[in-house]
């Protein structure tokens, strides 16, 4: 046991936020010499980390599996590696030991942390849309969040760190709240936007490989395991495929994009493949086609948000002549198809 557990306490919070003088540093290293397993695995640790860690501790310092493994592995090359001595023999088993129980500190405090942000995600609200078109969130901070149809989203009950954090699956509009001192990230996989205030569209549909970031108004950040991949402003659009690692980015005409958000559905010279995604979040069905050359048939149409799917389904099927029929696993199309 450590001779004096309050003040190494003291010295490690110092220690980890590159505060120690050179005279703590020395004291540092010699109370943590002094510990043994029982010390580590204490509840006293775990009470001082659950109470007193700093909220800064986030995603650029401790926050990934890579890091708990990279530090039990130089524990372990510590304890176990070569057996040459310096010259100062009397000296180096305390230091080495000293440094094997920083580590595994570390490693312990990793462990801590992960717990906690397990819990929190558990505590998360999580709203998903399911078969409805799209549904409005509110979010702690006065952000709107327009949740589009067969989406998740997931985000503390209060925002109180140092960002304000959600993840998201599936495709929404965000409206967020200015806050220069609180950066909004949304999560969508490996992939985070950053912003302080502005609007925007993120699609983050499962199974499909590409994630799109478009921006209404404002300036986007998007990152992937943080590097900068493109900084966004009004009209621009980046589109990162999750597999490839391809990004590329380009103006885009933001009323196509957004067109999910309106009331009435709107198609313009659009493809059937492409109106099959928005007639299906819309509707909350599946649709599939028997004949893959229906995909490429172009057409053009409005509906308001009073029209049912069957109305929708006639109308297109005649304009593409084609036939829809319903059954266990959604809505069949039928047709010939086009070139």
């Amino acid at each position: 046991m450590s001779s004096n557990p309050l003040r190494l306490q003291l010295l490690f919070k110092k220690y980890i936020n590159n505060e120690c003088s050179r005279e703590e540093l020395q004291e540092f290293w010699q109370l943590t010499s002094e510990l043994s397993d029982n010390d580590l695995l204490s509840d006293e640790i775990k009470r001082y980390w659950d109470s007193d860690t700093p909220d800064k501790w986030n995603e650029t310092r401790m926050n990934s599996g890579k890091t708990y493994e990279e530090i039990m592995q130089r524990a372990a090359l510590i304890e176990t590696g070569p057996k040459i001595l310096p010259l100062y023999r009397r000296k180096w088993p305390r230091y080495v030991a000293a440094a094997a129980s920083v580590l595994l500190v570390f490693a312990l405090f990793f462990l801590f942390r992960q717990e906690k942000q397990e819990k929190q995600l558990a505590n998360a609200n999580k709203i998903e849309t399911g078969t409805h078109p799209h549904q409005v969130i509110s979010l702690p901070d006065g952000t709107k969040v327009t949740l589009n149809g067969n989406s998740r989203l997931e985000y503390p009950p209060v925002f109180n760190g140092e960002f304000r954090e959600v993840n998201l699956v599936g495709e929404a509009f965000f409206e967020v709240t200015h806050d220069p001192e609180k950066p909004f990230l949304v999560h969508t996989g490996s992939i985070v936007t950053r912003v302080l205030g502005t609007s925007f569209n993120i699609k983050a549909v499962p199974g499909e490989k590409d994630v799109a970031v478009t921006v209404v108004s404002g300036k986007v950040q998007v990152m992937e395991n943080k590097k900068v991949l493109g900084l966004l402003t009004k009209n621009d659009q980046i589109m990162v495929n999750t597999e490839s690692h391809k990004v590329s980015q380009s103006k885009v005409e933001v009323k196509d994009i957004m067109q999910w958000k309106a009331e009435d559905l709107v198609f313009e010279d659009i493809t059937w493949e492409r109106a099959a995604i928005m007639i299906a979040n819309r509707y909350g069905v599946s649709i599939r086609f028997e004949n893959e050359a229906m995909r490429n048939c172009r057409f053009s149409g409005t509906f308001l948000s009073d029209n049912g799917l069957e109305q929708v389904l006639d109308v297109v099927c005649t304009l593409t002549s084609a036939t829809w029929q319903k059954d266990a696993g959604g809505v069949a199309i039928k047709g010939a198809g086009c070139r």
